[in-house]
């Protein structure tokens, strides 16, 4: 089985900018943060990979299950957060990935998926670099309008009239 340190460091040689963070660290569990391009106001996100561990006598041989997390950089206004959870609902029935999630405490969006890696290292790396690339292309198409509505700056109407394509 192909350990987090190998898929970092099968990143960094894909060309991302990563960090391995051991259990040991405060996190309580093996994570490998990944830079992200910064998002439309130049603000840093990182996206945070983990392989859940204990798993191994529910899942085939090989198989392991990673999850990807991204804090998105804004913070959730509580006078919006009804609307940003009709529009996340939306947003996530129009997806490939289903991931956009708000969290109540503290008051943020994340974006959280969970992959299922097989046996074979070669073809993990790959679904790991394609899987990032389509969460950063999610999170660059979804988090100006999420802000916006967070911020009061769209109703909920028009957010969802945009997602609709109108």
């Amino acid at each position: 089985m192909t350990t987090l340190a190998q898929y970092e460091s099968y990143l960094a040689d894909a060309g991302f900018t990563t960090q391995f963070v051991g259990a040991d660290q405060g996190l309580g569990i093996d994570q490998v943060a990944v830079a992200l391009e910064p998002d439309h106001a130049g603000r840093e996100r990182v996206l945070w990979l983990a392989v859940f561990t204990g798993l191994e006598a529910d899942l085939a041989h090989g198989h392991s299950m990673m999850q990807f997390a991204v804090v998105l950089p804004f913070a959730l206004a509580a006078e919006t957060t009804p609307a940003v959870q009709q529009y996340v609902l939306a947003l996530n029935n129009v997806l490939p990935l289903i991931g956009f999630n708000v969290h109540p405490d503290p008051q943020q969006i994340i974006f959280r998926y969970v992959l299922m890696l097989g046996p074979d290292p070669s073809i993990n790396g790959r679904l790991l670099r394609e899987t990032i690339d389509l969460i950063s292309f999610l999170l660059d198409e979804f988090s100006v309008p999420l802000e916006a509505l967070t911020l009061g700056r769209i109703s909920l109407d028009e957010a969802l009239d945009a997602l609709q394509g109108g």
